[in-house]
C-alpha cells in the first residue's frame, strides 16, 4: 500500500494524507499480514464488518468512512491489476456493513459520577447547556476563547476554526462564511479545502459571539504589535503568529475543559435539552441545524 501511494504523483496534499490515514489506521492493521497473492473478497468484507461493529479504537467509523476506506483500497488494487500482479480486485463486490448510529449521552450528574468512579465513558458524549456556560465562563480569559466560542456554539470543527480569516468574517452583518480549513500534511500546516460542499457556509453571528470576536480581535492586535508578528489574516494563530494547528487547539479545548471540572465530549458540546443556552444555535445559509461534528474531529 505505501509503495502505491509513493507512485501516485500530482496528488493533492490533503488527498494523500486521506489516502495515508487510511493505510496507517485500517488497512495495514486489518490487512498488512495478508500476501497480495493471497488476498480475498472475504478477508476485505471481513475488515469492513469489524471496523463497523467496533471500529480501530472503540468507536466504529460512519458508513462514508467506510466506503472511503474501501475506495482507497480499491485503488491500490486497481494499480496492482495494472502492474499484472494479481488478476481480479478483491475489494470490488463487498458491502458496507449496515451502521447504527451512536447516539449521544448528556453528562447528567449520574453520568459524571460513575466516569469519575470507573474512568470509563460513553462513545459519544455532550455538555448540557449549564456545563457549556461554565466552560465558556472560566475560559474566557483564554486567548483562544473566541475559537471556544465558535466551536461550542456556533458549530465550527476545530479546523475550521483554525482555518479562519478576518476576510471571511464580517462583524458588521453579524456573519462568517467557512471557505477553507487549516491541515496538518506531510508535517506541514496548509490551507485546504472544506471537508465537504455542505461544510463551505455561511454562519450567523449571534451579538455574543459578534462581542467576542471583536474582543479577540484586539487582542490579537495587541498581542502581534507587543510581540512583532503578522497574523497574516488569520482569526487564531500560536503566540508566534503563524497558523493554528487544529490539534494544538484541540488540546488547549480539553485541557481548558478539565481545568473547568468537566468531562470530556465527543461531540460539539452544544446542550440538547430544553434549557437556556449562553446563545442561540449556529445557522447556515443551507440549514438551521447546529453542525454536530466535535472539537475532536476535522
Amino acid at each position: 500500500m505505501r509503495t502505491w501511494i509513493t507512485s501516485r504523483t500530482g496528488l493533492a496534499p490533503f488527498t494523500r494524507e486521506g489516502y495515508m490515514v487510511h493505510i496507517r489506521l485500517y488497512l495495514e492493521p486489518f490487512l498488512g499480514g495478508i500476501r497480495l497473492s493471497e488476498l480475498r473478497r472475504a478477508h476485505v468484507q471481513s475488515m469492513l464488518d469489524r471496523l463497523a461493529e467496533r471500529g480501530a479504537g472503540g468507536i466504529p467509523p460512519c458508513p462514508n468512512t467506510l466506503t472511503r476506506i474501501r475506495a482507497t483500497l480499491r485503488a491500490a488494487l486497481n494499480a496492482a491489476i495494472r502492474e499484472g500482479l494479481i488478476e481480479t480486485n478483491p475489494a470490488c463486490g463487498v458491502s458496507i456493513p449496515t451502521y447504527h448510529r451512536i447516539h449521544a449521552v448528556i453528562w447528567t450528574e449520574d453520568q459524571i459520577a460513575r466516569w469519575r468512579l470507573t474512568g470509563q465513558r460513553p462513545p459519544a458524549s455532550v455538555w448540557t447547556a449549564t456545563q457549556t456556560g461554565q466552560f465558556l465562563t472560566a475560559t474566557r480569559e483564554h486567548r483562544l476563547h473566541a475559537a471556544f466560542h465558535l466551536i461550542t456554539l456556533r458549530g465550527l470543527r476545530r479546523a475550521e476554526a483554525a482555518g479562519l480569516r478576518w476576510q471571511d468574517v464580517d462583524l458588521d452583518h453579524h456573519i462568517l462564511v467557512i471557505t477553507q480549513t487549516t491541515q496538518r500534511v506531510d508535517g506541514r500546516l496548509v490551507p485546504c479545502e472544506p471537508k465537504s460542499e455542505s461544510s463551505r457556509r455561511t454562519v450567523v453571528l449571534d451579538h455574543t459571539t459578534v462581542k467576542q470576536l471583536r474582543r479577540h480581535q484586539s487582542r490579537q492586535a495587541a498581542e502581534a504589535a507587543e510581540r512583532g508578528f503578522d497574523p497574516g489574516g488569520y482569526v487564531f494563530t500560536n503566540r508566534r503568529g503563524q497558523p493554528l494547528n487544529p490539534d494544538h487547539l484541540y488540546r488547549e479545548f480539553i485541557k481548558a475543559a478539565a481545568e473547568a471540572g468537566l468531562p470530556p465530549i465527543r461531540r460539539t458540546p452544544c446542550a440538547t435539552e430544553r434549557r437556556p443556552s449562553p446563545s442561540k444555535p449556529a445557522t447556515n445559509s443551507k440549514s438551521s441545524k447546529t453542525n454536530s461534528d466535535t472539537p475532536a474531529s476535522t
